[in-house]
């Protein structure tokens, strides 16, 4: 399944209305390319970063404000036969990175699923609460082990939510009435039309977009 993964930086004091115009022409750039290089857009993720202000920017943007531009930034520029979105945390602290993604899912429904692709984002409190005892929460950890996993506050509060996002979307689940990615179970039917020939790249990706002042030197992806 192929994960595309432009990531436009936070680094800089950009507002959040030129973070919108620069990841609106990156995203049309890359489907674009995905679409000439013959990509299969019914079994690829998009793994994106939001459409947030710069660190540095005096004005920060909202939550309501981070996930209404993120979404109308993905409808004017994402295919809806795409299964899904994963988004980066991109530098946000995590609390910001999980409240915005809620919001989103919020204002739904979506065209897409959306979820998250954090690292950072997920692990930071639970490893700065590790650390305050390391060898304690060692064992700590061995003796829960023995007893066997016990549920918890959030496996159940992120069951939950997974049940009535898939409730959302028609009870689509693996036990259901269907998958939750239908491309999974029919892919006979995907290319029924004549498949085109492979085209010459027209972009060069570098792994991630950085936003410059005017002027700035850009000989150079980095």
């Amino acid at each position: 399944m192929p994960m595309v993964e432009p990531e436009v930086l936070m680094d800089g004091e950009h507002d959040i209305e030129t973070a919108y115009e620069v990841t609106e022409a990156v995203l049309r750039s890359l489907f674009g390319a995905l679409y000439e290089q013959n990509v299969l857009l019914e079994g690829a993720i998009l793994k994106s970063s939001m459409v947030v202000s710069g660190k540095d920017c005096a004005e920060q943007a909202d939550v309501q404000e981070v996930a209404e531009s993120t979404l109308m930034c993905l409808k004017s520029t994402v295919p809806a036969i795409l299964p899904g979105v994963v988004f980066l945390s991109g530098g946000q602290e995590d609390e910001d990175a999980t409240a915005h993604l809620d919001a989103m899912n919020r204002l739904g429904p979506n065209p897409w699923l959306l979820s998250f692709s954090y690292g950072r984002a997920m692990q930071q409190a639970a490893l700065a609460l590790w650390a305050r005892d390391t060898s304690g929460n060692v064992r700590k950890a061995g003796t829960s082990s023995s007893r066997g996993p016990a549920p918890t506050a959030r496996l159940r509060w992120a069951s939950g939510r997974a049940t009535e996002r898939r409730a959302g979307r028609g009870g689509r689940d693996n036990a259901g009435a269907g998958p939750a990615f239908p491309f999974l179970a029919s892919r006979s039917r995907l290319r029924s039309a004549p498949v085109r020939p492979p085209a010459a790249p027209r972009v060069a990706w570098c792994h991630s977009v950085r936003i410059v002042p005017p002027g700035t030197n850009t000989d150079r992806c980095g």
